[in-house]
């Protein structure tokens, strides 16, 4: 283990980096910047044109690790500089696949992928430590392409290196990853999400059709993913796609390299602060795929908003008005679609609103989100939600 690493490390793993660049190419000219991309031209694609320069560096010897893509992008303000919108991105999963099994390891994964490892079987600090290394490779690779390519007599000034996106990811093993999907639509994730899509993907592998995604979105933070990613394998991941994400994850370090101990330096830092997270979104997930809960146990439960649906149960001398049962029959049918129900609209003396706080209580069947009033299924009672949504 490097000299530089924390006695523990997370307990994730990565995905889908990007590090977002800039730099200067000193002193500036024409003839400099057309030599620097005649210098790249053995790394150039088809998508390099007038406006950008893409490049795929070979990692590893011979690029048995794989490739990084880069992009630089001139800054139209201000000649010989490649702006923020320059990154490099590698796929954290394909390399540590690449690193373990070679080539040989041909299996794809039901998304027509091969970002996955298959079943963990070793630590995954021992694997995290492994893919740190590996991109700290990737980046510094990068760089050393970068720096042969500077024609005699310039220099690269006013560096800098960040994140721009990322994802912390483990695979969890169940008995039917496309089913524990399924039972997670009729829950939601409480305090941290804002809404929630499903959405289906075609399949490489199984011709039965589709694969279910759960992504639960927040306005400004990271997203959190669930996918069938083998038969009997869950992805779940925690993703920051853009710098509201980072900056709600308090994951905002910059660096003055671009070299392998930026990488080091940033993805451990974004490893570290997305570990509690993904711990929140495992234990859902697995709570979600191992629900027990019955029909009639999720029936009872909820049957206090059940009856106010009816119109039975309200206080003496009161009476139930149709838009309250009305309300509540909403609510119901919102809790066994989605998994959640939310209660902003109605204030805390309502008769729909003080029964969901009731039913958030410790031992009760719903979760309150303290940030907003959106009240979430225990995912102990997604199994029965979703035969209850089928019976409907």
């Amino acid at each position: 283990m490097s000299e530089n690493s924390p006695a523990r490390l997370p307990n994730v793993l990565l995905d889908a980096v990007t590090f977002g660049f800039r730099f200067d190419l000193t002193p500036f000219s024409s003839d400099a910047m057309d030599a620097f991309r005649g210098n790249l031209g053995h790394l150039l694609t088809k998508g390099t044109d007038r406006h950008r320069l893409v490049l795929e560096v070979p990692i590893g010897r011979l690029g048995e690790l794989g490739f990084a893509k880069v992009e630089l992008v001139p800054a139209l303000s201000t000649p010989g500089r490649f702006g923020s919108m320059s990154n490099v991105s590698f796929n954290g999963m394909r390399l540590l696949r690449r690193h373990l099994h070679g080539q040989g390891f041909t299996n794809l994964s039901l998304d027509n992928s091969d970002n996955f490892i298959g079943p963990i079987v070793r630590p995954v600090e021992q694997l995290l430590h492994a893919q740190l290394d590996l991109m700290a490779l990737a980046l510094a690779t990068v760089a050393r392409a970068l720096d042969e390519a500077v024609p005699a007599g310039c220099d690269t000034g006013a560096v800098e290196t960040w994140l721009k996106s990322a994802e912390a990811c483990l695979d969890l093993e169940v008995q039917d990853a496309k089913e524990a999907v399924r039972r997670l639509q009729r829950t939601g994730l409480p305090g941290r999400t804002r809404y929630c899509v499903d959405w289906y993907r075609a399949s490489a592998t199984d011709s039965a059709g589709a694969i279910t995604v759960r992504y639960w979105r927040q306005q400004h933070g990271p997203c959190f993913k669930v996918y069938a990613k083998d038969h009997q394998l869950l992805r779940v991941e925690i993703d920051c796609a853009n710098r509201a994400a980072f900056r709600a994850l308090k994951c905002t370090q910059k660096d003055g390299h671009v070299d392998g101990t930026t990488a080091r330096k940033l993805l451990l830092e974004f490893a570290e602060l997305a570990e509690p997270l993904l711990n929140d979104l495992r234990t859902h997930v697995l709570e979600a795929a191992d629900a027990t809960a019955s029909v009639d146990e999720l029936l009872l439960a909820l049957s206090p908003l059940l009856d106010l649906r009816r119109g039975i149960g309200a206080p003496t001398g009161r009476i139930i008005k149709v838009d309250t049962a009305s309300a509540a029959s909403e609510a119901i049918e919102s809790l066994f679609t989605s998994g959640a129900v939310e209660a902003t609209g109605w204030r805390h003396g309502h008769a729909l609103r003080r029964i969901l706080d009731e039913l958030s209580n410790p031992s009760g069947p719903l979760v309150h989100s303290s940030r907003r009033a959106i009240f979430c299924l225990r995912p102990s009672y997604a199994r029965a939600a979703e035969s209850v949504a089928e019976m409907t």
